[in-house]
């Protein structure tokens, strides 16, 4: 499915897509920019708990073949979420597609049976 693709044009990284993604599947509702800003940064309760950091650092070693572990400091830039990220890809998403909504189907081609589906992958309880 292309959904884990979501994300791939822009400068978010893929593992945040449900964070940043689930508001603007919901049907017919509008999200306000702040909530779904508030949603993505609580990813990091998950991105920078000391278990997640271990994971993310041995998957790195491992990788990129590296000697040593990255520096536990450097893992956690980049797993750390950042508003002005999520503020900047929106911003290109308005920009060059009018709407998130024509983003979805414009830029990643998603037909309204594949977001049917993520839709209801990402809201079910």
């Amino acid at each position: 499915m292309r959904a884990t693709s979501l994300l791939s044009s822009t400068a978010l990284p893929a593992r945040t897509a449900p964070a940043f993604s689930a508001p603007f599947f919901s049907p017919r509702s509008v999200v306000p920019r702040d909530t779904v800003i508030q949603d993505y940064m609580l990813s990091n309760q998950y991105l920078l708990a000391p278990d997640t950091i271990e994971t993310t650092t041995a998957d790195l070693q491992r990788a990129f073949g590296l000697a040593e572990a990255p520096d536990i400091s450097i893992v956690k830039t980049i797993m750390t979420a950042k508003p002005e990220t999520l503020e900047a890809t929106l911003d290109k998403i308005d920009k060059t597609y009018g709407s998130f909504g024509n983003y979805l189907r414009d830029a990643l081609k998603l037909s309204d049976f594949e977001l049917t589906n993520i839709r209801q992958r990402l809201l079910e309880p």
